[in-house]
């Protein structure tokens, strides 16, 4: 029992915080405590990312429509989660730091096919998730240099931007937010928010605490139009057909 309980605690606690709480018995240690919660939020933001993009692929069902949303705006997110996956395993960081973005890239790669499939495009639908697993494979498995990895994962800033930017700038100029699900924009928010203060307390990595920055402000950028537009009507794209 005494391993079963040591292992449990060893999820959210690094082996010298366990020996300082339940050895020593200095349950008053500001920088264990930081940790504990930083663990904690961290698997709360894998938790979450396990259908973060649920109630947006519902809402295009249930639509039968991808109106309002960016096929541009899905692939670069998908480029940008897949890269971060990738650089984080090959530098072995903890998974509670990063878990969260192998769920988002599978959530994005259906999306994507979604995307393909709803507009008629049924080739690119069957084609693109066996490409994505293909080139998913080449990156994580130690074939690609670590050296590429860091360059792929310095373009995840850029390639975030333009992705959300996209989906800002077709928000603005269709005047309403679509198909865009508020649900899955708040959780997007709520998470990347939750992984500032993760990356400050277990990852020394400047590259992957800029990304999470940047990626807070736009996905609040994003709740901000859906609160805005909340009572614009979308327009039945059926009815012009």
């Amino acid at each position: 029992m005494a391993t079963l309980f040591e292992s449990l605690v060893l999820l959210f606690l690094p082996r010298h915080c366990y020996e300082q709480f339940f050895l020593q018995f200095d349950f008053f240690h500001v920088e264990c405590w930081k940790m504990f919660i930083s663990r904690a939020l961290g698997y709360g933001v894998i938790l979450g990312s396990t259908g973060v993009k649920l109630p947006q692929m519902i809402k295009i069902y249930n639509a039968g429509s991808v109106g309002g949303l960016s096929l541009t705006s899905f692939l670069l997110e998908l480029m940008a989660v897949t890269c971060t996956m990738t650089y984080n395993i090959a530098n072995h960081y903890p998974f509670s730091t990063w878990g969260e973005s192998f769920f988002v890239s599978l959530q994005c790669a259906v999306l994507v096919v979604m995307y393909f499939y709803y507009t008629n495009n049924k080739l690119c639908a069957a084609m693109s998730l066996p490409i994505y697993v293909f080139i998913t494979y080449l990156l994580g498995s130690g074939i690609t240099p670590m050296a590429v990895l860091i360059n792929l994962q310095a373009t995840t800033i850029p390639v975030m931007t333009f992705s959300k930017s996209f989906q800002v700038w077709a928000n603005y100029k269709n005047g309403n937010t679509g198909q865009l699900s508020a649900i899955t924009t708040f959780l997007n928010l709520a998470g990347t928010l939750a992984r500032i203060f993760t990356t400050l307390q277990e990852v020394n990595d400047a590259l992957i605490l800029f990304s999470f920055i940047i990626s807070s402000t736009l996905n609040g950028t994003l709740a901000f139009q859906i609160v805005y537009y909340w009572n614009v009507k979308v327009p039945d794209e059926s009815k012009d057909k």
